[in-house]
């Protein structure tokens, strides 16, 4: 019987010793993941880190590519575009954007193609909010 009991004993070790080497393995697995997941958390903060006038000249740069493209049937009060997308990005890029009076000097008010008497009533009342809205915007800059 102590053959047996010495048998099972040393499966038992064996077993242990396997699954110690798993765990091992596992920790090792693990840290390499956090190690990457703590340099993506780095690269995601970049923009964070940069200097809000870095991010102002950028999106001044923005402001005047949209710009180059704006006819009639575009204009830069489209949420899509520049200045107003940059504002929907994340809190500290609206901040940026809505104290940088320059990215506001512009303002084009489009009817689209084909417009419908309704909202062709109710240009005067929009276009009064939307440009005193703008106008804020601006600050001490000129309109």
């Amino acid at each position: 019987m102590s053959d047996t009991s010495s048998l099972d004993d040393a499966a038992l070790f064996e077993l242990i010793a396997h699954e110690l080497t798993r765990m091992r393995s596992l920790e090792a697995n693990l840290a390499a993941t956090n190690a990457r997941i703590a340099s993506y958390r780095c690269s995601l903060n970049l923009p964070k880190r940069i200097p809000p006038e870095i991010i102002q000249v950028i999106f001044r740069h923005c402001v005047s590519f949209d710009l180059r493209g704006c006819d009639e049937t575009s204009s830069t009060h489209n949420p899509r575009r520049a200045p107003l997308v940059l504002t929907q990005i994340c809190s500290s890029w609206r901040r940026i954007s809505l104290d940088t009076p320059s990215l506001w000097t512009h303002y084009v008010v489009s009817f689209g193609p084909e417009p419908n008497y309704t909202f062709i009533q109710n240009v005067p009342q929009m276009t009064k909010f939307c440009v005193a809205r703008w106008k804020g915007r601006l600050g001490t800059m000129a309109f």
